[in-house]
């Protein structure tokens, strides 16, 4: 009925089923969804939109290797990228500090919900404090790896347990625990998922 693909962006022409799954996930999550591809054409197109020549990105040191890919298109851009010790908010905070210091605009935590190597958990209580606390600086967080086998209606671990908060943007992996394909960028904002769903780069 639909064909396997169509060659059109998803702006100008659509397969209604995208539309109908981005509507059933308000089930699932909090905020707004948008339906991409993977969760690797997600990053690639919400960090390099969101994040600007005047910005800084703070990756955690295990954070996983397609928000990495993602954060270099960033820096092609003239983001300034720097790491972040392992889940170490104190240290977190003094990069913020030392970042704003210097004059960078927005700054945005990179992280993972649960880590895909060493499967430990993100400090999630503690980033939320600091985006309670820091003006300018948000948080990016990919819970590929916590979707669908835990928090209410298999909606992950970041959300499931510590609700979505108003600075931050949370991936969701439907090819891992789901084992469907594709993911979902979930935003609180319906201007920035219009935003997003129009003009991301994969998109």
């Amino acid at each position: 009925k639909y064909g396997t693909q169509t060659p059109s962006s998803r702006a100008m022409l659509s397969s209604p089923l995208y539309k109908e799954l981005e509507d059933l996930l308000k089930s699932v999550f909090p905020g707004y969804t948008i339906v991409s591809q993977t969760v690797t054409l997600a990053h690639c197109s919400v960090l390099p939109l969101l994040i600007g020549e005047r910005d800084a990105i703070i990756l955690d040191a295990y954070v996983h290797n397609s928000v990495r890919m993602a954060s270099r298109l960033c820096s092609a851009n003239g983001t300034l990228i720097i790491l972040s010790r392992h889940n170490d908010m104190e240290h977190v905070k003094y990069l913020i500090y030392r970042l704003k210091k210097e004059g960078y605009r927005n700054i945005w935590y990179c992280a993972d919900g649960i880590y895909s190597i060493h499967g430990n958990l993100c400090d999630v209580e503690g980033l939320h404090k600091l985006l309670n606390e820091e003006e300018n600086f948000y948080a990016y967080v990919d819970d590929a790896h916590g979707t669908g086998w835990c928090g209410k209606n298999g909606s992950g671990y970041v959300i499931g347990k510590y609700g979505l908060h108003e600075k931050m943007i949370v991936t969701e992996s439907f090819a891992k625990s789901m084992a469907a394909s594709g993911g979902g960028i979930i935003v609180p904002d319906r201007i920035i998922a219009e935003y997003i769903g129009l003009n991301g780069q994969t998109m």
